[in-house]
């Protein structure tokens, strides 16, 4: 298992349902803990950032978290609602929070997403094109291709697939772009961790020159590759 850096937490009546993912976005652990179970896991689990719907519960579990050192952010729940993919349920729920976090702190903080309407719907527009494609599929492919070779063969070649259509599609979209949306943007921020693992998907960029360029131009930035190795160094970062 990579390391931990975010945490989303859906707090129902008598459990939490937590959704762990990696600096690259690929889902470590999905886990159902009861409430003193889940004291115990947070005072004992590394710190990172732990992200939760606003709440009265919220508020409460925020000051324990924030006692035992981990980062704590709370979303209004209105962020969360598009990031739903599946049918509504705990788990659903800690995989949306840990995803519209992104967003959330984007309008927050005023950067990496633009005002003008038009352009912020088109940065919001590829944002689910992540979250509801290249995310989900590409994770898949993860699963089946990369980790269980030979074991659905059906599987491996559906969602390879799917992921090779993806990236077809984004090639073609950043003919004559630097960026997803021109200029950088929270867009990029999803797609370009999905793709740093393009040899997991037996994706080579070459195939893609569009994509490779936006990916490398990415790759330039230095707080990308200091976020890539948070919360500590795991792999050299791909060189595309």
């Amino acid at each position: 298992m990579k390391e931990i850096s975010i945490i989303g937490i859906d707090l129902a009546k008598n459990v939490c349902q937590l959704h762990g993912a990696a600096a690259d976005g690929s889902v470590q652990f999905r886990k159902t803990l009861s409430r003193p179970q889940f004291h115990r896991f947070v005072a004992e689990h590394p710190q990172c950032l732990v992200v939760m719907e606003a709440c009265g519960g919220a508020h409460h579990w925020a000051r324990e978290l924030l006692r035992v050192g981990h980062a704590v952010k709370l979303i209004a729940p209105h962020y969360v609602k598009p990031f739903i993919k599946r049918q509504k349920n705990d788990a659903a729920d800690a995989e949306a929070i840990v995803e519209a976090a992104l967003l959330y702190l984007a309008e927050k903080n005023g950067r990496f997403l633009p005002k003008e309407p038009q352009a912020k719907a088109e940065v919001t527009q590829w944002l689910m094109w992540q979250t509801g494609g290249l995310g989900p599929m590409a994770g898949q492919t993860h699963h089946f291709v990369k980790n269980n070779p030979g074991t659905a063969p059906y599987a491996e070649d559906r969602f390879n697939t799917e992921v090779v259509r993806l990236y077809r599609v984004l090639n073609q979209w950043l003919v004559g772009r630097e960026f997803i949306c021109d200029v950088y943007s929270i867009a990029d921020m999803a797609c370009w961790p999905w793709v740093s693992r393009h040899v997991w998907h037996q994706i080579d960029l070459a195939d893609y020159p569009q994509v490779r360029a936006w990916y490398r131009r990415i790759l330039s930035r230095d707080a990308v590759q200091r976020g890539y190795h948070v919360p500590v160094f795991a792999n050299e970062i791909p060189a595309g």
